[in-house]
């Protein structure tokens, strides 16, 4: 079987960051709304060069909101 993705090697670069990460979000117990979501939010907004970024459960639910704002509805 060829991997479409190496998540393991990926996450090996990252792993001390991601369980400081998550060590900070059990200790606060702020699973959703909290200062790590805030965080996420402001650097994908930097990373895209707009001002607001918003953090949603799933990818549906960011394509949801994408058509919303465009005003893409049924047999449109």
């Amino acid at each position: 079987m060829i991997p479409q993705i190496d998540l393991t090697r990926q996450h090996a670069a990252l792993r001390k960051e991601l369980l400081e990460a998550a060590e900070r979000v059990l200790a606060s117990s702020r699973f959703i709304l909290g200062s790590e979501g805030e965080a996420l939010e402001a650097e994908v907004a930097a990373l895209s060069g707009v001002r607001h970024g918003v953090g949603v459960a799933s990818g549906t639910d960011a394509l949801h909101l994408g058509l919303r704002a465009l005003d893409v509805g049924a047999g449109r």
